[in-house]
């Protein structure tokens, strides 16, 4: 298996939550009429960036940066567009917002990342070597 693979099989139960995140909120109104247009607004308002902002956190914290990651938020709720809000140009800004918390929350996971691995303390090194810098292999 490829590394590019793999990376995706890493990241694929993510974009999972996220894909069930924005398809419930999408659906929500269609399966319980219209009493769930109010739940549908707040988790478009607050859930869906509370939810995207988690999983991109965590998936940074993870597994670092990757810019594809950054992508399938803005193009999963993209297609919803289409299919659950009549291709309304209003949600385009939506969109935007989603792509930039993702950005943003995975970067913050990201450098937790990195800050991690600095600090790891199973890796053999040389006296003089930094706390971040693995060992060479001879």
């Amino acid at each position: 298996m490829s590394p590019f693979q793999q990376k995706l099989l890493r990241f694929f139960p993510y974009v999972l939550i996220l894909f069930a995140a924005v398809y419930l909120t999408g659906l929500a109104p269609l399966i319980y009429g219209e009493n769930a247009y109010y739940f549908s607004n707040l988790m478009l308002l607050y859930g869906l960036p509370a939810v995207t902002g988690a999983v991109s956190f965590a998936y940074g914290l993870k597994n670092g940066f990757t810019w594809y990651f950054v992508l399938f938020m803005p193009l999963i709720f993209t297609s919803t567009i289409f299919v659950f809000y009549g291709g309304d140009t209003g949600f385009f800004l939506n969109v935007l917002v989603y792509g930039v918390f993702s950005l943003v929350f995975e970067l913050v996971g990201a450098a937790l990342y990195r800050k991690r691995e600095y600090y790891r303390t199973d890796v053999e090194r040389e006296p003089s070597q930094k706390p971040g810098s693995k060992k060479k292999k001879k």
